[in-house]
């Protein structure tokens, strides 16, 4: 049994901040609790933070995550790591056609790639004509 009693705790939250220590790749992740106020009878959100160790570094600020406990703590305040990651930010398809879309449309990958290209150049546009 590891330090919050139990052998397999699984929760979700949300990566809120990236970070490194020593040789260990960190994300602070915000997880979600219903705590009783015993009073009201009435359950309220409570938020709590925990650091977790990443192996693969593939999150990002954003991503929705699935937490699971490690057997020992690797730090004094590390003690889970990122099991999965459920959804990645900006990265929205279809659950029917696998397309990626925005909002109600769907990106057609060549139009999408015309469309950054296109930016880039007005950008480097622009700023050309600040410099003069």
């Amino acid at each position: 049994m590891n330090r919050t009693g139990m052998a397999a705790m699984v929760r979700i939250g949300q990566v809120i901040k990236k970070s490194t220590r020593g040789d260990l790749n960190l994300v602070k992740v915000r997880a979600q609790n219903m705590k009783l106020d015993r009073r009201l009878m009435i359950y309220f959100p409570a938020k709590r933070d925990r650091w977790c160790v990443e192996q693969q570094n593939q999150t990002k600020i954003g991503d929705i995550v699935i937490m699971k406990n490690l057997p020992h703590a690797v730090d004094k305040d590390v003690f889970t790591k990122v099991n999965e990651v459920l959804y990645s930010v900006g990265n929205i398809k279809d659950p029917i056609t696998g397309r990626l879309c925005r909002g109600t449309e769907f990106i057609d990958e060549e139009q999408r790639a015309q469309e950054v290209g296109r930016r880039q150049v007005e950008q480097m546009t622009q700023k050309r004509t600040i410099i003069e």
